[in-house]
C-alpha cells in the first residue's frame, strides 16, 4: 500500500460524513493540480469516464469519492508524489 493510500484510509475513518461535491468543485480540485482529466483520473485510480461524469454533473459522486477528492485537495504533496506510481486500482 502506497503512503497516500494509507493516509487516505486513516482520513476516511476520521471523517465518515461527506457532503456531495458540486461538479465545479471537482473540476477546481483537478485544475489545482494542473492535470488533464486523464492524468487526474490516473492519479486517483478512477476511470476517466467516471471523472468526466462527476465534472459535468451526470453522476453524483458517492461519499467515498467526495472524501477522496477532498483528501486530494487538502494533501497535494502526498498525491503529487504518487502521480508516477503504479497502475493498481485503489478506488473504483
Amino acid at each position: 500500500m502506497k503512503s497516500w493510500e494509507l493516509q487516505f484510509s486513516k482520513y476516511l475513518k476520521r471523517y465518515k460524513q461527506w457532503s456531495t461535491l458540486k461538479p465545479l468543485e471537482i473540476k477546481e480540485i483537478r485544475r489545482a493540480y494542473n492535470l488533464s482529466q486523464k492524468s487526474f483520473a490516473q492519479m486517483l485510480k478512477i476511470s476517466v469516464r467516471t471523472l468526466q461524469n462527476y465534472e459535468i454533473g451526470h453522476r453524483i459522486p458517492p461519499s467515498t469519492s467526495c472524501a477522496l477528492f477532498n483528501f486530494a485537495k487538502e494533501h497535494p504533496k502526498i498525491f503529487s508524489k504518487s502521480i508516477k506510481g503504479n497502475n493498481k486500482k485503489f478506488h473504483q
